[in-house]
């Protein structure tokens, strides 16, 4: 009888030592996944407006939030060539944040994608005129300006598109649009 009690007080504290050290292990672990972390106090995390006592700025917040939805929605069926889609969603864009010059350009491309250049073009001026030196805007009006057949300024904004732009992968092409213009120009 005794050596079963000494067998049972044996198991207890070899559970209870490993009971202890998996308490431990666990703690380890803790504080190493709470230091990888920045903690930041309480007064200075950035907290949802209350639409009770700041109605306005709550409305603002809302708006921003929609707009940016409806944009990544729009950039999604762009490139999922769903202009229409695109376009839907860009107007709604376009109603919260009228001053975007992204969603004027985005607009745009969703445009060339239907065929609707003229409209096409007076969205990409519109976001050269909010942001003068948007590169994208410049590629995307040449692009509406060739399908216009105005070869002449879809050179212009392409060559305005190489002095602005810093992205490489889109050179060659700029490049080479340009040098098929000239042709067709050589040809009239």
């Amino acid at each position: 009888m005794m050596a079963k009690q000494n067998d049972y007080q044996h198991l207890i504290t070899v559970c209870a030592v490993a009971a202890i050290a998996t308490i431990v292990v666990s703690l380890g672990n803790l504080t190493a996944d709470f230091s990888n972390q920045s903690v930041v106090p309480v007064a200075e995390r950035q907290l949802p407006t209350n639409p009770y006592f700041e109605p306005q700025s709550h409305a603002r917040e809302l708006r921003i939030a929609e707009a940016d939805a409806r944009f990544q929605q729009a950039v999604m069926m762009l490139h999922a060539k769903r202009y229409d889609m695109a376009i839907k969603a860009l107007h709604r864009v376009l109603e919260l944040t009228p001053l975007l010059p992204e969603a004027h350009s985005n607009m745009g491309y969703a445009l060339l994608g239907t065929g609707e250049y003229k409209i096409a073009y007076d969205f990409f001026s519109t976001a050269v005129e909010l942001r003068s030196m948007f590169d994208n805007a410049y590629y995307g009006m040449a692009l509406a300006l060739e399908g216009l057949g105005e070869y002449e300024g879809a050179i212009g904004a392409m060559r305005t598109y190489l002095h602005l732009t810093a992205d490489a992968s889109y050179r060659t092409k700029a490049e080479t649009y340009i040098a098929d213009w000239r042709l067709k120009l050589d040809q009239k």
